[in-house]
């Protein structure tokens, strides 16, 4: 095995491992990161340490500091409001051609998503909410064929998810949509019926009041966030 296997194996474990961390609050916003304690940590050298960091810099999730340390990235309202507002717009966009290719198929896998965020509300399951929602999601991508779109969504969804995540941390229910957790399954069940219908239009209209209601909830989860810290810190 050549040396430099190795290397990157351990590069793109700990590439994946903070990733993973920071996406899913277990590393929260504006922590700062010590190399030293991360290798500890993950059992790797300094080496493929910063490599992964590096990484995780051009996608603006680990930022570096004037003084040259690194944190993770804040979450802000001004942020959130800017890749829920473009999302809406990309996610109309696959919506309508998702609805346009629809099969048979298509329609019983996504009938089967929205069953299981309707059982998933049911029991108040956040995280069960949050992953059949993405299933969803995901399915109308494959639908769509549209691989623009579908690369830059794939990017902003990475930002996007520290933000639904910390719905689920700071809200104690998953508030999203108009209507609480009901919301959650009126919107997705919304679309579905309209891609089932073939209304094209309509489906990406759905989508976008689906993603801009997310988007408020979202600003409500920061606001908590923000007065859990500020009081923590008094």
């Amino acid at each position: 095995m050549s040396s430099l296997q190795p290397r990157r194996m351990s590069k793109d474990y700990a590439y994946y491992e903070l990733k993973n961390k920071i996406l899913n609050g277990m590393i929260q916003p504006d922590s700062d990161l010590v190399e030293g304690k991360l290798a500890e940590e993950l059992d790797i050298s300094k080496t493929p340490l910063r490599e992964a960091l590096q990484k995780l810099e051009v996608e603006e999730l680990v930022l570096r500091q004037p003084n040259g340390r690194l944190k993770t990235a804040s979450i802000t309202v001004k942020e959130a409001e800017e890749l829920f507002l473009v999302r809406s717009y990309l996610e109309g966009i696959i919506a309508n051609k998702a609805t346009k290719n629809a099969t048979a198929e298509d329609i019983e896998i996504l009938s089967s998503y929205c069953h299981r965020i309707r059982q998933a509300t049911r029991y108040k399951d956040g995280e069960e909410i949050l992953y059949y929602g993405k299933k969803f999601h995901n399915q109308l991508y494959e639908m769509s064929d549209n691989l623009t779109v579908v690369k830059i969504l794939n990017q902003l969804n990475d930002h996007t998810t520290r933000y639904r995540r910390l719905i689920t941390m700071n809200t104690g229910d998953l508030l999203i949509g108009n209507n609480g957790l009901n919301g959650e399954v009126e919107d997705h069940t919304i679309i579905l019926q309209h891609i089932i219908n073939k209304e094209r239009l309509e489906a990406e209209n759905a989508m976008r009041i689906h993603i801009i209601s997310s988007m408020s909830t979202a600003i409500e989860a920061i606001k908590r966030y923000e007065k859990e810290i500020t009081t923590a810190d008094k």
